[in-house]
């Protein structure tokens, strides 16, 4: 790792050199991590899409800056030389946030990926999605092999095998199931649809602490080179859970007219969490 970029924070009377990390994308996930970071005494610096996320990131001691992918093919490298420089990076960009095309999204990620490289970048965090196994049904485990159907799913598959070619064994690929955490449940809106179809289809969720906690363990060495998976063990109906969540909200039941679905994907997560020595919590919580 770069000397030059790395933090120390002091453990009693001993002091550890703690890596530079960049956080790619400091939204809803991103900030609070980030937050996470500079608590463990990490230097964190990152991405933001606007000067106002900038100013209040900066107040929190974070060092962010203001950079987008492009959002149309060019021969303009110039957004790279805002690229900050750090030991790790976390990319966190989803496609339908960077409002770009998938494929030209996949190319300016892998981009990203080359100019940290060069700067000295040694490991690289990829927030992906269980997308990437498209209409597979039943059990799906880490060795399940990809088969994505949407241009989405087909982006993350490239850049997940981009960077393991970039960084082989530093690299770590993290396939999130739905996210769920302040001010984000399903259930807010589900519950206004007049009617809703596949009451039997499990669900697959995993709670924002629990990604920020297996990141954590990544930068503590667990999982480094891995595909992962982040998904809860529970996999309730949907109708059984979201109407349980709509009685903890105090909501109006949601209305689900069929029960079908009951074999579609189940995202299996048990040896992640072995691997990353975590344990998720309960997708059965009121979220305020």
């Amino acid at each position: 790792m770069t000397k030059a970029t790395m933090s120390s924070a002091k453990q009693g009377t001993t002091t550890t050199t703690l890596p530079t990390v960049a956080v790619f994308g400091l939204g809803w996930l991103g900030a609070p991590l980030g937050q996470c970071l500079v608590r463990e005494g990490h230097k964190v610096v990152g991405s933001v899409t606007s000067q106002a996320k900038q100013d209040a990131l900066q107040r929190q001691g974070i060092e962010a800056q203001v950079m987008a992918l492009p959002r149309e093919v060019s021969a303009d490298t110039t957004w790279l030389s805002t690229v900050p420089m750090c030991d790790v990076a976390v990319i966190n960009i989803p496609p339908s946030k960077a409002g770009i095309k998938a494929g030209i999204f996949a190319d300016n990620v892998l981009a990203l990926a080359q100019q940290l490289q060069q700067q000295g970048c040694s490991q690289i965090i990829f927030i992906s999605t269980t997308s990437v196994y498209g209409e597979t049904r039943g059990e799906i485990s880490e060795s399940t092999p990809p088969t994505p159907n949407t241009a989405s799913g087909k982006a993350h598959v490239e850049i997940e095998q981009g960077l393991f070619d970039l960084f082989a064994t530093n690299a770590t690929v993290l396939r999130l199931s739905g996210l769920i955490g302040s001010d984000r449940h399903p259930v807010r809106s589900l519950v206004k649809k007049p009617s809703l179809t596949a009451g039997g289809r499990p669900v697959n969720l995993i709670r924002q602490d629990d990604v920020i906690a297996a990141i954590l363990a990544i930068l503590q060495g667990r999982g480094v080179g891995e595909v992962l998976h982040l998904a809860s063990n529970d996999h309730p109906s949907r109708s059984e859970y979201y109407t349980q969540m709509a009685d903890i909200y105090g909501l109006d039941a949601p209305n689900f007219i069929d029960e079908t679905g009951e074999n579609d994907k189940r995202i299996n997560a048990s040896k992640s969490f072995a691997i990353l020595k975590i344990t998720p919590r309960s997708i059965f919580t009121r979220f305020d």
